[in-house]
């Protein structure tokens, strides 16, 4: 450890701030002035670097995995200015206290099915329904749209939260590359899921358990891909399709608006708005005049969408 902190008044200053947050948030307690000089062995490297999150703080992944430091000070010369910028020192501080703070964050669950209320669900507590969410703090709150039913029910669901102000935060599972893809707020990306290079998921789409969305794919607002779908490259989804279990859409094939495809289907060509295909290959049924009229509703986008579902 240095005897000192070099730099000037602010850095100084920057790093006590950090050492102390750091220390009284977190299990894991790292010296101040810490130096960047450790002897490994081959085993503990290794080791290391198969941890998932090894680039998020070093000294702190150091701590939590038991590795073993004899502090020794030293006196260090002085150096050229620093490469990091003020952005860049921020935003490794507080990624650095978020990734190894003990003070959780408070994740509730709100649904407006009545016997659901009061209930703890994985652990987690039903807080009320979704009508809570006019009391949240807009400014902390994050939300996200876990309805998965129907992707019509998805999006009046979305609607509701977005009137409410609570702003969406997107729920993908860290092991999944999204490298070279685009995707809105409120999206969730299930584990063993892919999504290739160029994808583009819209806002309010699921991509479920070992799903496969191939390079190039673009899905528009609120579709479903459900576990184990293949869309191979360059597939499109209109807004709110719905992809079954096992199914498989071809590469260049669009899926119109609100359609439905069925699982352990094939789909080997365009699908008009509003159908639902099943079958190997996929054939179409006729769309019942109601659905015809929900997904005329919902197209215009208007509050009358919701009337007319609700009453």
């Amino acid at each position: 450890m240095q005897r000192s902190r070099k730099g000037g008044w602010f850095e100084r200053a920057s790093g006590w701030v950090f050492y102390a947050l750091f220390n009284a948030l977190s299990h894991a307690r790292i010296p101040r002035n810490l130096l960047t000089v450790r002897l490994m062995t081959r085993r503990y490297v290794a080791s290391l670097v198969a941890q998932p999150d090894r680039e998020v703080y070093l000294p702190g992944l150091l701590a939590v995995t038991g590795f073993r430091q004899e502090p020794l000070s030293v006196c260090k010369h002085s150096r050229e200015a620093s490469t990091y910028t003020l952005g860049r020192k921020v935003s490794m501080m507080v990624d650095a206290i978020a990734s190894f703070s003990n003070r959780p964050l408070i994740i509730v669950l709100l649904d407006d099915l009545p016997h659901n209320q009061g209930r703890s669900i994985l652990g987690v507590r039903v807080a009320g329904p979704l009508s809570t969410l006019a009391q949240a703090d807009k400014g902390r709150a994050e939300a996200a749209n876990l309805v998965a039913g129907t992707t019509v029910r998805r999006r009046l669901v979305r609607r509701r939260i977005e009137g409410y102000g609570a702003p969406f935060t997107p729920l993908i599972d860290p092991s999944v590359d999204m490298e070279g893809t685009r995707h809105g707020r409120d999206v969730v990306v299930f584990q063993n899921a892919v999504v290739a290079a160029e994808a583009v998921l819209g806002e309010g789409s699921v991509v479920s358990m070992g799903a496969v969305v191939g390079h190039e794919c673009v899905l528009g607002m609120d579709c479903f891909v459900s576990p184990n779908a293949v869309l191979n490259g360059r597939v499109c989804l209109g807004d709110g399709v719905f992809v079954g279990a096992n199914a498989a859409v071809l590469p260049d094939v669009r899926v119109g608006a609100w359609a439905t495809v069925g699982a352990c289907s094939l789909v080997v060509c365009d699908v008009p708005d509003g159908t639902t295909v099943v079958g190997v290959p996929a054939r179409a049924f006729t769309a019942r005049p109601d659905d015809l009229l929900i997904n005329q509703e919902l197209r215009n986008s208007g509050k009358e969408a919701l009337n007319f579902l609700i009453s």
